[in-house]
């Protein structure tokens, strides 16, 4: 009986050791690289050193001559820097890559981008309109050190001014659905002057300061999740076409956020912006700031925020 009552005793303190071992080591893990509401930050530590999820693009330089196609080279590599195979046949998850091209006109710098890599809608039964859009029929070409070269079907037209800052913008799209870890997204731009010379930029709004109400921007299926990248195509001249409401960048963002207290949504009548994505109907939407108090989302960080 004493024997079985200190194999007991010592058993109790074997289970007690262990857990207050495993409660150590949990307290002294590693914390996650993932947001807490990823897929990710949930997954078998196996198949996270196997996927290694994330996706980053860097665009390493732009080559462009007057009267030549434009080109950018870039690499699309995995948060610790290892690159990825942006066909997913080398590293797990093909990558969705895409092409934008816009420019700021000469002597008006901080303003409003010219979008080049236009398209045609015609979602609207009956009704083609001219769309910011992404370019397509370039030639993309993977180079002997991983990196890749895509050359634009769009051209610089020869009545851009010297001194006009071209813009390439580009999205990424990795999917991972097939491991079950979601679609990882990353936005990139990169500038230079014809002729020369420091770029203008047009910035009146950080995505650091929608990111403090939004937690994450996520436009277009959640693929555009930078401002920099948003204002190449959200420029005055074009409308979304199921409801004529403008998608200028400036227009379209006061509007929603203005949302119940925009004159025409008392007046009875929604204000939407609609397309591929869903119709959203922005008329419930609620500032939660007085309207006027504009320093809440052009905050001093933006470069023409005054």
């Amino acid at each position: 009986m004493q024997m079985r009552s200190r194999s007991r005793a010592s058993m109790g303190f074997f289970l007690v050791a262990m857990l207050l071992a495993g409660s150590v080591a949990l307290l002294s893990s590693t914390k996650s690289p993932f947001a807490t509401r990823a897929k990710a930050s949930f997954a078998n530590p196996d198949a996270l050193n196997f996927v290694r999820p994330g996706v980053a693009i860097k665009i390493t330089n732009v080559q462009y001559t007057a009267g030549s196609p434009l080109v950018v080279n870039y690499k699309l590599t995995d948060p610790q820097g290892a690159l990825l195979d942006q066909t997913g046949v080398q590293t797990p998850g093909a990558i969705s890559v895409r092409y934008i091209l816009s420019y700021i006109p000469a002597a008006t710098p901080g303003g409003q981008y010219v979008n080049l890599s236009t398209t045609t809608n015609t979602s609207v039964p009956g009704t083609t309109v001219s769309a910011p859009g992404t370019d397509s029929g370039g030639t993309l070409v993977t180079n002997a050190d991983g990196s890749y070269s895509y050359t634009f079907k769009t051209a610089v037209p020869g009545s851009v001014p010297v001194g006009s800052t071209i813009t390439v913008g580009m999205t990424a799209a990795r999917d991972l659905t097939s491991f079950d870890l979601g679609t990882d997204y990353d936005n990139e731009i990169s500038s230079f002057k014809l002729g020369g010379g420091t770029p203008d930029v047009r910035q009146v709004i950080t995505t650091a300061t929608c990111n403090k109400c939004h937690s994450q921007i996520a436009f277009h299926g959640g693929s555009r999740r930078s401002m920099d990248l948003c204002v190449l195509c959200h420029v005055p001249g074009y409308i979304n076409p199921q409801t004529g409401n403008s998608i200028d960048m400036k227009v379209m963002f006061h509007k929603i956020h203005m949302g119940e207290n925009l004159p025409s949504v008392i007046a009875g009548k929604p204000y939407q912006i609609n397309g591929i994505h869903g119709n959203n109907d922005y008329s419930d939407i609620a500032f939660p700031a007085n309207p006027n108090t504009c320093q809440a989302c052009h905050a001093p960080d933006a470069k023409q925020a005054t």
